[in-house]
C-alpha cells in the first residue's frame, strides 16, 4: 500500500473538495440557458417558415380571386341560360298552332258569310266581361286593344318588381343592367269582323264557333247593316281556352 504525503504548507495546498450546491446551481443555469437558446432558434425557424407560407398563401389567394370571378361569371351566365331555356320551354308548352284554328274558322263559315279581319289580342278578363256585356248595337267603351295589352304588360312587370324602359324593354328585378325584351302576354281573345247576307247565318256561325274546343265562349258585339254592299256587318269576340286545343 502506498501513501501520498503532501509536504506543502497549508496555504499552498489545493482544496480538492467539491461544493455540490454550487455545482447544481451552475448545471441548472446552464440547462436553462441552453433551453432558451434552443427555443429561440426554433421560434426563429418557425417565424421565417410561417412568413414564407404567408407569402405563398397571399399569392395563391390572388390567383384564386381571379378564378372565383370567372366562376361567378359562369354561374351568372348559367342562370341566365337556364332562365332562357325555361321561358323557351314555357313557350313550347303554351304554343298553339293557329293554322288549324284559321282552318276551322273558314270551314265553319255559312255559304253567305265572309270575313273581313281576324285579330288576336290579350284582354283582361274583368275588362272583357264589362265590355262584352254591352250587347249588340251598343257603343263600345273598352280601351283600344294594343294600348290595353301594353298596360297589362306594364302591370305584370310592376308586380314582378321590374322597371319599364322606353321601347317596350324592362330592367331585371333589382338591377339597372342590360335591358331585357318585354315578353307580351299570351293572346286570350280572338276578334272577328265580317259580313253576312242574312242575320240567321250570323247566329249559325256563332253556334259553330261555340262548338270549337279552343273557345270557351263566343259573344256577338256588333250588328250593323251596310247599305253600300247590301250586307250585314258583324263583329264577334271569342275567348280562347287556356292551353288552346
Amino acid at each position: 500500500m502506498m501513501y501520498k504525503v503532501n509536504l506543502l504548507p497549508p496555504e499552498l495546498q489545493r482544496d480538492i473538495s467539491i461544493d455540490v450546491k454550487k455545482l447544481v446551481k451552475r448545471v441548472a443555469v446552464s440547462l436553462v440557458a441552453i433551453t432558451l437558446l434552443v427555443g429561440y432558434g426554433i421560434f426563429l425557424y418557425s417565424f421565417f417558415l410561417t412568413k414564407d407560407e404567408i407569402v405563398k398563401t397571399e399569392k395563391y389567394l390572388n390567383e384564386l380571386q381571379v378564378t372565383v370571378k370567372e366562376i361567378g361569371a359562369l354561374k351568372h351566365q348559367r342562370q341566365s341560360n337556364e332562365l332562357s331555356v325555361q321561358k323557351f320551354n314555357d313557350l313550347i308548352i303554351k304554343r298553339m298552332t293557329w293554322s288549324y284554328v284559321l282552318d276551322d274558322l273558314s270551314d265553319n263559315l255559312p255559304v253567305d258569310v265572309w270575313l273581313k279581319s281576324i285579330n288576336l289580342v290579350f284582354i283582361d278578363p274583368q275588362v272583357a266581361t264589362l265590355s262584352f256585356g254591352q250587347g249588340a248595337g251598343q257603343p263600345e267603351t273598352q280601351v283600344p286593344q294594343a294600348q290595353q295589352a301594353q298596360e297589362q304588360v306594364q302591370a305584370m312587370q310592376a308586380q314582378a318588381g321590374v322597371g319599364v324602359a322606353p321601347g317596350g324593354q324592362v330592367y331585371p328585378a333589382g338591377q339597372k343592367g342590360p335591358l331585357l325584351p318585354a315578353s307580351p302576354p299570351v293572346p286570350n281573345t280572338l276578334t272577328v269582323e265580317g259580313y253576312s247576307l242574312t242575320v240567321p247565318s250570323i247566329g249559325i256561325y256563332i253556334n259553330n264557333l261555340n262548338k270549337m274546343p279552343c273557345f270557351t265562349s263566343v259573344t256577338l258585339n256588333e250588328v250593323v247593316e251596310d247599305e253600300e254592299i247590301a250586307a250585314i256587318k258583324f263583329k264577334l269576340t271569342a275567348m280562347i281556352r287556356e292551353g288552346g286545343r
